[in-house]
């Protein structure tokens, strides 16, 4: 990757995880059985795989791992979208110092539009004076999806907690091919870091400067990758430390093999049964469709091996409706905002709609039936009909309004079928299904009165308009 000479842009390899009390209150160095033939490997103090057992799939990597994706500001216990799944990058061979689970070779998934993501492990403490050398050499596959609402792809940072601090480097290594594994390698001696105290039991915030560059001295206790935007999907595999120095004492740099052997007794891994464990490692993990979050469409077991397809369903006309024109001011869209998490379809939904609204004044009867194609998002603009039937309007988007709707639409999996609803009704929240529905006028006059409600504001345009 070629350098910026303001901000560069570098090669690393990375693995996803986070900041959280839980583990980093626990950072012991971790005897890690002897799994299959041990090999010498001397220049390596870390390599992590991430493998797995067939019945890990889709598990906490927190779990089979031991990696953790946290958000910035948010514990450790909240839901988090990092697991192990089949197929990662083409595997690189034994574990060194994490925790080989399995024969086939998975990696760490996360999928949530957020701000600021520390994906990253404590398997194990060393000196930092490893890192800070010249020698050392950081490295990991890396496969991002997103792109923010500037039309930049999304990109990873180092993350190490040295003693009571982060450090994120400024460099970043942005994603070259949406979609594609990409190779990152660096040098973390040769980066700018920001730092940040350590918080117990919450995600690392994002520097507010990076001046600072790695402490000469210290224990690193945790180590990954960072992201200051996630609208897509993040998946990461084969993180290695590198270094010519000495590993020092208490650290094990023998390669252990992967090996069904770590898998349950019942697992098809070890027992045979159904085909025996997973296929060889692919370089893809057989998503053929735009790399938005969407999976492939799925084979019935039974029905004549018809393929899965999803329909849509939109509003009759007697849900379309128009109401009075609905204006928020921007007083009233912080305090309704404040009182709407980010972390449910719906939430993301209404978080969006009320952008809309907060934008211009426009009846709820327009967002009903709004579909995916009648937004340009290179240019931010929403065409939708003031009111059914009547003649499109162009709606061009205000940054926070664009930034709402990119996360709203990242978390739906961006769907490029433009003649899909824009707005879906919420009790379409698992997305797989056959069908997914449109928001209609009942729906979000009952959202408009629940938020405000929540929000313990008084928005008169809101009631005049959801009567």
């Amino acid at each position: 990757m070629r350098e910026k000479s303001v901000d560069r842009q570098i090669r690393i390899k990375s693995r996803c995880s986070g900041a959280c009390a839980r583990f980093v209150a626990s950072l012991t160095v971790l005897s890690v059985a002897h799994i299959g033939e041990a090999l010498a490997q001397n220049d390596t103090i870390y390599r992590e795989t991430f493998g797995y057992c067939t019945n890990s799939l889709g598990k906490e990597a927190a779990g089979e791992a031991r990696w953790y994706g946290v958000v910035s500001g948010l514990p450790v216990e909240k839901v988090s979208n990092l697991k192990v799944f089949s197929y990662g990058s083409t595997s690189i061979g034994g574990s060194v110092n994490s925790n080989p689970l399995g024969l086939s070779q998975g990696y760490a998934f996360w999928f949530r539009p957020v701000y600021g993501l520390s994906v990253l492990t404590s398997e194990f403490p060393f000196d930092a004076g490893l890192i800070k050398s010249g020698a050392a050499e950081i490295s990991y596959k890396q496969r991002l999806s997103g792109i923010d609402p500037s039309n930049q792809n999304n990109a990873t940072r180092l993350i190490f907690l040295i003693d009571d601090t982060w450090y994120i480097s400024k460099e970043t290594a942005q994603q070259v091919r949406p979609g594609a594994w990409e190779d990152v390698t660096v040098s973390p001696s040769s980066l700018t870091y920001g730092t940040v105290p350590l918080v117990a039991g919450v995600g690392s915030m994002t520097p507010s400067a990076y001046d600072s560059p790695l402490p000469a001295a210290g224990t690193v206790r945790a180590f990954g990758v960072f992201l200051t935007e996630v609208n897509g999907r993040v998946r990461l595999d084969n993180f290695v430390i590198k270094t010519t120095l000495s590993a020092g004492s208490g650290i094990s740099t023998a390669v252990q093999q992967p090996s069904v052997e770590a898998c349950p007794a019942t697992s098809p891994d070890r027992t045979g049964e159904g085909g025996g464990g997973q296929a060889p490692p692919s370089e893809d993990d057989g998503d053929s469709t735009p790399d938005r979050g969407i999976p492939d469409p799925t084979t019935p077991t039974s029905g004549g091996g018809d393929t899965h397809t999803v329909t849509y369903s939109f509003c009759p006309i007697k849900q379309q409706g128009t109401g009075r024109a609905v204006g928020l001011s921007p007083r009233a869209r912080a305090a309704l905002i404040k009182k709407i998490p980010a972390t449910t379809l719906t939430d993301l939904r209404d978080r969006a709609i009320i952008a809309l609204l907060a934008q211009r004044p426009l009846p709820l009867g327009a967002l009903v039936n709004v579909k995916v194609g009648d937004y340009n998002s290179p240019k931010g603009i929403l065409t939708m009909s003031k009111r059914a039937a009547a003649k499109p309007t162009r709606v061009r988007l205000r940054g926070a309004t664009k930034r709402a709707l990119a996360q709203y639409l990242a978390f739906t999996g961006a769907p490029t079928d433009p003649t899909a609803p824009l707005f879906l009704s919420s009790k379409m929240e698992a997305l797989h299904n056959t069908v997914r529905s449109a928001v209609c006028l009942g729906e979000l006059r009952s959202m408009a009165k629940t938020r405000a409600k929540i929000a313990k504001v008084s928005i008169g345009g809101i009631y005049r308009a959801t009567r």
